[in-house]
């Protein structure tokens, strides 16, 4: 595993980097805060922000538009589990 503040490789079960001393928060504490995101600020599209890369875009249209009018967060309580994989994956090649 490696930081992802600083890039320093970081001991598996590590939670705090030796080099830049900053506690990681483990991916099954992403995973929680993400759900917790969508499902009580969905609308303002937080969940998306958190995500990162492609999804910020998509953060900005569901500020603006209030997630769609709603369409928008059925549509990602049926995806996010898939795109924290990915995330999850992305982390793992950094």
């Amino acid at each position: 595993m490696v930081c992802k503040y600083c890039g320093a490789p970081v001991g598996e079960g590590g939670d705090v980097c030796r080099v830049c001393l900053v506690r990681l928060a483990s991916e099954a504490d992403f995973r929680v805060l993400v759900w917790l995101a969508l499902l009580f600020l969905g609308v303002l599209g937080v969940h998306r922000f958190m995500l990162g890369g492609r999804h910020v875009g998509w953060g900005v249209v569901y500020l603006l538009t209030g997630a769609l009018c709603w369409v928008g967060l059925i549509y990602d309580l049926c995806h996010l589990s898939g795109w924290l994989r990915e995330h999850e994956l992305e982390s793992l090649r950094r």
